[in-house]
């Protein structure tokens, strides 16, 4: 289990992201643009069948696939390609399961060495330069799709909710074009695997590591192309929570510095987590770290035990660009038997 996110702020204007592949049918253009800020754009002729994998997840088997889409172009049957996962083949010789939308209806299809089905469509009126967020779950033979108006609360009920067998193994997910009409936008695009839910964007705060230099701490050396950055973001989480009658160890405040050098798919860098001192008797700290959400109730081995009067800790690791970190921090006494553990800090290596 897994979760990505990308958007294309850290890109060059006119050029194609970085950490993606063109796929299938290579002409046409994929490029990012800055209309309302940065936003990846597809255009190109005739009428084919275009896709762009997203590296960072890899193969995976089951997926879920959500983001922000519009076009320019919603007149009669266009097929205006959004969403694909299970990607395979080459132009002539693709599969895939894809989403696709106009102007009467989102559809589901699939591709099987290069023959095109349509698996089922659904009723939906979807209009021309309005964004729109699409949610799209590949789980064993569940296939389900949901669509709604951005700004509007996203429904609790599946637009299309069906089976098929006919794509069994892993393959590649992103997003997909087909129509020549107009030029199709996509904001953003997050990912879950393994049965992880796709998440909204990070709300704003949220800690990141950014290809964007805030800070420069110490010196770094510049590659020619200019990847090597270094970032600071700090986050407080704030409040304190008092300690219980009986004086038991708490960890109420945290904070996080990021300190990073961003390739272009990976991140050999540290996260650096301080937390604020208001114990007394605690015995000892743990961190914890997982690339997924953590349960507080049975939390994973720890990365690091500190002692009782440690404030800060280094994590080293190589992170995927583009994904979710996750740390919680303890406090411990009683010989182990007593352990309070901090809210979970999601970091967006980004």
């Amino acid at each position: 289990m897994a979760k990505f996110f990308r958007n294309f702020q850290g890109d060059a204007i006119d050029a194609a992201p970085v950490g993606w592949t063109n796929r299938w049918v290579t002409s046409g253009t994929w490029a990012v643009r800055f209309k309302q800020g940065k936003m990846l754009e597809n255009s190109g002729t005739p009428d084919a069948r275009r896709a762009l994998s997203y590296d960072a997840p890899g193969s995976p088997t089951d997926v879920e696939l959500l983001t922000r889409f519009r076009t320019s172009n919603q007149s009669g049957t266009n097929q205006q390609g959004l969403l694909f996962a299970r990607g395979a083949g080459a132009a002539g010789s693709e599969t895939g399961y894809r989403v696709w939308v106009n102007a009467t209806q989102i559809a589901l299809g699939r591709f099987v060495s290069g023959t095109a089905t349509t698996i089922t469509t659904a009723s939906f009126s979807a209009a021309a330069n309005v964004w729109y967020r699409v949610r799209f779950r590949v789980n064993g033979t569940s296939l389900r799709v949901r669509i709604w108006a951005e700004g509007t609360t996203e429904p609790g009920t599946w637009n299309i909710d069906t089976t098929d067998s006919n794509i069994a193994s892993g393959g590649w997910c992103g997003v997909h074009a087909f129509e020549s009409d107009g030029v199709r936008d996509w904001l953003w695009l997050s990912v879950g695997t393994a049965g992880d839910t796709a998440d909204d964007p990070p709300a704003d705060g949220e800690a990141r590591v950014s290809q964007k230099t805030v800070e420069v701490l110490g010196t770094v050396d510049m590659t020619p192309a200019g990847e090597a950055r270094v970032s600071q973001v700090t986050v407080e989480v704030l409040g304190r929570a008092p300690l219980d009658a009986n004086g038991e160890a708490r960890v109420s405040q945290k904070t996080v510095e990021v300190l990073a050098n961003a390739e272009p798919q990976y991140i050999d860098g540290t996260v650096r987590l301080n937390w604020q001192e208001i114990n007394t008797l605690e015995e000892e700290h743990r961190v914890y770290f997982s690339t997924s959400p953590m349960d507080p109730e049975a939390l994973p081995a720890p990365v690091a035990v500190l002692g009782p009067d440690v404030v800060t800790y280094d994590y080293h690791n190589t992170f995927v660009v583009f994904s979710y970190a996750y740390f919680r921090v303890s406090a411990v006494t009683a010989g182990g038997a007593i352990e309070r553990v901090s809210d979970e800090l999601r970091v967006l290596i980004q």
